[in-house]
């Protein structure tokens, strides 16, 4: 082979490489982040697999001699590419994955209509949220930590709905946004969400002595925090999961390994929240939530001294926090540990 067509096969090969991984990754990004662009996605596939093709040729092309070394070569070139950019991804976009940011204008306008609710705003906006104010005096408030794809506004406005049915009689109710959620500034990570869920409560402590804290999904991850860190007067939590690997590992069962338990960056260890938990927490889970499967919820009830596991077989994971029988075994239990 003469040196000008090594020169050029030396700079194609890595290019095309290069280009067939990073497109393949993108397009993984794209299917797993946001379904709507499937059409990009599938072109940015047929991208990747036109690159490699080309890049085998050009194997062919240049070096006719030792095709098969060459192409060998090649195909560890590209998987330990593939491989760095995975990892890289996987450290990356795990949260992204996890937590989806978002606002409800529309649930924003209900709830400023509504004289028993108001807005909070703290720290220059940093911490954002709603209570709701049921009209007695010293009335024990609820901090409830609410699921990826909901807003703050958008929980409060249910749970006043909930109210209006008979629900949480009696009760204050305060949601605050994670960050990057509602009105809240930054990004959400297991750090900040953590940080926003003790300001929460320390918000409310400066008037309120009694407060319960209640969470559902990933919300029962900064529950289980707040409890096992400050004083509370009860944990109730809606389809819990026990550690940020469960999660993982129920999208995609590789992280039980020391190596790739690593790569996990939202770790949100419930389990180990559990052990300095005084009260006794209702744990509510469902034989058919594919989102948090039940043996995950079973395993951070195990993880305290003392805790009252509840099954609603049959209720989906979206289904659980509406479900008339659970906000009837929520609100009951939240009146016998007030009382």
């Amino acid at each position: 082979m003469n040196t000008n067509a090594q020169e050029k096969r030396r700079v194609l090969l890595p290019a095309l490489g290069a280009a067939t991984v990073i497109a393949a990754f993108l397009a993984a990004g794209l299917l797993l982040l946001a379904p709507a662009y499937r059409d990009i996605a599938a072109g940015l596939l047929s991208a990747a697999l036109a690159s490699f093709v080309f890049a085998l040729m050009v194997l062919l092309v240049f070096r006719r001699r030792n095709v098969l070394t060459g192409i060998v070569k090649f195909c560890l070139i590209f998987a330990f590419n593939l491989a760095l950019f995975t990892v890289a991804g996987i450290w990356w976009f795990g949260p992204v994955a996890i937590f989806h940011p978002n606002a409800d204008a529309a649930s924003e306008a209900a709830l400023a209509s509504m004289p028993q609710v108001e807005r909070i705003e703290e720290d220059g906006g940093r911490l954002s949220g709603w209570r709701f104010r049921c009209g007695e005096s010293g009335a024990p408030v609820i901090l409830y930590f609410y699921g990826n794809g909901e807003t703050g506004s958008a929980k409060l406005r249910a749970l006043c709905e909930s109210v209006r049915a008979g629900y949480f009689a009696g009760f204050d109710l305060a949601v605050f946004d994670y960050p990057g959620y509602g009105g809240a500034p930054g990004r959400p990570t297991e750090a900040t969400v953590k940080e926003t869920a003790l300001a929460a409560y320390d918000y409310l402590r400066r008037t309120d002595d009694v407060i319960g804290v209640c969470g559902y999904s990933i919300g029962t991850g900064p529950a289980n925090y707040v409890a096992a860190n400050r004083e509370t007067a009860a944990l109730a939590l809606i389809a819990p999961y026990v550690d940020g690997y469960d999660l993982y590992n129920n999208f995609l069962p590789v992280f039980r390994s020391p190596l790739l338990r690593g790569l996990v960056t939202f770790k949100m260890e419930s389990c180990v929240f559990a052990k300095s938990v005084k009260v006794t927490p209702l744990v509510i889970a469902s034989a058919d939530d594919r989102t948090v499967p039940l043996a995950s919820s079973e395993s951070l009830a195990s993880s305290y001294h003392n805790a009252t596991l509840q099954r609603l077989d049959g209720r989906s994971h979206a289904g659980l926090p509406a479900d008339p029988v659970c906000l009837g075994m929520v609100s009951d239990y939240f009146r016998e540990a007030f009382s």
